[in-house]
């Protein structure tokens, strides 16, 4: 039987720096967390950038999301007045 050790990737990596994103978003953390959490946060985010992973996935999510415009889409709703209802 093979003795395998635990692994963990640079994607590994960004989920979680993506879960602790989502839950500080979501108000999961006490107040006197924030700074402890913040530190880390930093230090993760400083390695991915260092490592290239997180540009790589900041791409990859970019590439996924359709492509976002400047113009206004309207909609032309026929409006009637008092007048053109014969009041």
């Amino acid at each position: 039987m093979e003795n395998t050790q635990p692994t963990l990737d640079l994607n590994d990596l960004n989920i979680l720096r993506e879960v602790v994103s989502q839950c500080a978003t979501r108000g999961a953390f006490k107040a006197e967390e924030f700074s402890a959490i913040g530190r880390v946060y930093e230090r993760l985010v400083a390695f991915l950038e260092a490592s290239n992973a997180l540009a790589a996935t900041e791409e990859a999510d970019s590439a996924e999301q359709p492509a976002q415009t400047d113009e206004l889409v309207s909609e032309e709703v026929p409006v009637q007045t008092e007048a053109a209802e014969g009041i």
